[in-house]
Order: C-alpha cells, then sequence, then structure tokens
C-alpha cells in the first residue's frame, strides 16, 4: 500500500481511507461540495478546507453576472483554488480567468471544470494564470512608474507584474476572490480579524485589486467583524463607499459573507435560485 505524507498540503486526497480524523467531516460532505465528484474530482489537501460549496458558488455566480450590464463581461477568480467558483462563473460570463499561486491548484480547477463542461467550451472561456499575489502591491507600484523590468528582479515580481498588466489590458468588469481565511482555526475565535486573510489583510488586498477593476466581491468568514469591515471600506474607498454585504446560507447555516464593492451592485435584486438563501 503506498504511504500518503498527510502533513504535505499539496498532497492529492481522493479516497476516504487517505482522510484523517479531524477532516473525514469534509470526505462525507463531497457531494455538496462538488456533486459530480465521482465523476473525476481531484482536491489537493489544502483545497478540501478552502473549496466553495457548489450550491453557495451558484448562487454567488448568479448574483454577480445579474449585478453586470455587459452581456460579454469578464470575470477574475482571484484565489480560484479548485475551481468551485471558476466553475459556476463558466457557465454564465463569457470569458472567466482564473489566477492561483499553486500550478497543482490550477490542473485541479482545470481537471474539475472539465468533469462539468466540455474541453471547446472551457477552451474558449478559461484563462488560467499562476501568480503569487503576496507580489501585487508592489507589481502594481512598479507598473504605476513605468520603468522597464529589469531581469535581474525577483522573477515571482516580475510575474505578476507581467500577470496585472495583462490583466489591465483585458478589461475586467468584476473580480471576485475568495482568499485563504488560515484554514479551519478561523472559526476559533468570535470575531474574525480581517487583517488575518491571505496573502495579506482586507485592505492591502481591496487596494492591490482596484488597478485592475473597480467592482469587486470577496467572500469572507461568517463571523468577519463588520466594524473592521466598515472602517476598512472607508480607509481604501472614502467615506462615500458602496458596499453591499450578502449572508448566504445553506441548509439554515450561515456559510460566510459575500461582500461586494461598488456602483454595479446597488439596487440589484437577489436571483432566484433555488436551494440558495440570503
Amino acid at each position: 500500500m503506498e504511504d500518503y505524507n498527510l502533513d504535505d498540503d499539496l498532497a492529492i486526497l481522493n479516497n476516504g481511507s487517505m482522510f484523517p480524523p479531524k477532516m473525514r467531516k469534509y470526505w462525507r460532505n463531497r457531494y455538496r461540495i462538488f456533486s459530480k465528484y465521482d465523476e473525476g474530482v481531484i482536491m489537493t489537501k489544502e483545497l478540501w478546507y478552502s473549496v466553495t460549496p457548489e450550491d453557495v458558488s451558484r448562487f454567488i455566480a448568479k448574483f454577480l453576472r445579474k449585478s453586470m450590464k455587459n452581456p460579454n463581461s469578464r470575470i477574475l477568480d482571484l484565489c480560484c483554488g479548485g475551481g468551485g467558483d471558476t466553475i459556476q462563473f463558466l457557465r454564465l460570463f463569457s470569458h472567466v480567468y482564473g489566477i492561483d499561486n499553486k500550478q497543482i491548484h490550477l490542473d485541479c480547477t482545470l481537471n474539475n471544470s472539465s468533469v462539468y463542461l466540455t474541453p471547446s467550451y472551457i477552451e474558449k472561456r478559461l484563462k488560467l494564470l499562476r501568480c503569487d499575489w503576496s507580489y501585487s502591491v508592489e507589481a502594481a507600484e512598479f507598473i504605476a512608474s513605468k520603468k522597464k523590468i529589469n531581469e535581474e528582479m525577483n522573477p515571482e515580481l516580475i510575474n505578476c507584474i507581467k500577470t496585472i498588466t495583462y490583466l489591465i489590458e483585458e478589461h475586467l468588469d468584476i473580480v471576485y476572490s475568495s482568499p485563504p481565511w488560515g484554514g479551519p482555526s478561523y472559526s476559533d475565535n468570535g470575531s474574525f480579524n480581517l487583517d488575518d486573510l491571505q496573502p495579506f489583510g482586507l485592505e492591502k488586498f481591496l487596494r492591490s485589486i482596484l488597478p485592475i477593476c473597480n467592482n469587486i466581491a470577496v467572500f469572507l468568514p461568517r463571523n468577519s467583524d463588520l466594524a473592521q469591515l466598515k472602517s476598512t471600506s472607508i480607509a481604501v474607498f472614502g467615506p462615500n463607499f458602496k458596499l453591499r454585504v450578502l449572508k448566504i446560507s445553506t441548509n439554515g447555516h450561515l456559510k460566510g459573507l459575500l461582500c461586494c464593492w461598488g456602483d454595479a451592485f446597488t439596487g440589484i435584486a437577489l436571483p432566484d435560485a433555488a436551494g440558495d438563501n440570503c
């Protein structure tokens, strides 16, 4: 029998026997995460902790698409992970871009998308990009300075500069992200500190996205500090900020907060999504 290094967050876990006791709840809920799990879905250990349940992803995609007037809207899934949100975006948006800092996660996104959609459909609509977003603020500052890239610079920074430049040229309509919350321990305390998001806190994260797009949606923990959410919004967007917060629940359980900044989200009726509630 093959030995599995369960301490490796990038280990592929695709059989119930591989799951340690503390992770077995994720295996039991695999069909809520991916209804077509048995048809070839692949996930790393890290992704099991962070993937958005399918019914939640479906609702988010419907709401974000309804908020966009452009029938050929383009959306970026920043921190796309295992592709749970990407799959639903592909069904509704004409162009979908996915970014993750790990190639194996992008491979999982592509594989899992192919479980739900045909290769030709995916090829026309999906662009996956490996990029370490922790360099994004420095990259945006470099782009604004109009300096030329020096090949002796950090390769990850160079890649991030090229990625952000490409995304700016693509004229995105919306940037969505479900950034890492720090693993299952995010709910241990009464209130989640938004500075604990990864790769950096919410204020810096929002500022890193603004050079690309003004319409931003971020899926945050259900116990996020709302006072901090307001103060962060003021710091980034000013006192007249436009923020819409949707509490997303499934089966009576609050799963998280969909926080949407930008004029596009105001006055939009919630989509009629069977099984999804806000």
